[in-house]
């Protein structure tokens, strides 16, 4: 059973932040793009660990922080992104209407054998639609009994978020992510990409 506690999950959530601010403000307000491994929606930790041409090992040294703390079924082999008990998505999808054309754009996409789309977003124009409003990471319901969720926006504010309030604690949300997830993994007769 997980625990209902969330001050070490939002601490993670937290340093993920750092990570992509720090990243976004060296790459002209850009945030780090999406795993292009179909139904790893996390970005990679390697192009986060990198600025311009330069490696900085300890930008996101410990991947172990892509894990909450209260995810007891996380593997512990230290395989990220796909290990991780979180979901990055980045900026650009406000609304639970956004995230659903996204994952039903990004469902067509791996079936047809296309590029994986990213949500689109322009840096200069999020400051105007609020960073505030900008969920770009989460953790999945599961870490926490499946009655909140931790919710990071883009101005770094994070919420314990009450499953079924609002996006992106919805269910209708999260039942997309788990059609997707499954038909890229192979589970209950998807695709297995």
């Amino acid at each position: 059973m997980h625990n209902l506690s969330k001050p070490n999950c939002q601490t993670n959530l937290r340093q993920v932040g750092d990570a992509c601010y720090i990243w976004a403000k060296e790459n002209d307000g850009r945030w780090p793009v999406l795993s292009d491994i179909p139904g790893e929606f996390m970005f990679d930790p390697d192009q986060v660990s990198k600025r311009g041409d330069r490696f900085i090992p300890d930008f996101l040294a410990d991947t172990a922080i892509l894990r909450c703390p209260q995810d007891s079924d996380a593997p512990r082999d230290g395989r990220f992104p796909g290990d991780a008990s979180y979901v990055y998505l980045g900026p650009g999808l406000e609304t639970e209407e956004d995230a659903l054309a996204y994952l039903d754009a990004y469902l067509q996409a791996a079936r047809a054998g296309e590029p994986l789309p990213v949500p689109e977003y322009d840096p200069e124009a999020l400051d105007a639609v609020g960073r505030s409003a900008m969920p770009v990471a989460f953790d999945r319901p599961e870490n926490h009994d499946h009655k909140y969720i931790n919710v990071l926006y883009a101005d770094g504010l994070l919420n314990w978020i009450e499953m079924g309030v609002r996006y992106p604690a919805t269910k209708a949300f999260w039942d997309k992510l788990a059609e997707v997830e499954a038909a890229m993994h192979g589970n209950a007769g998807g695709l297995g990409f």
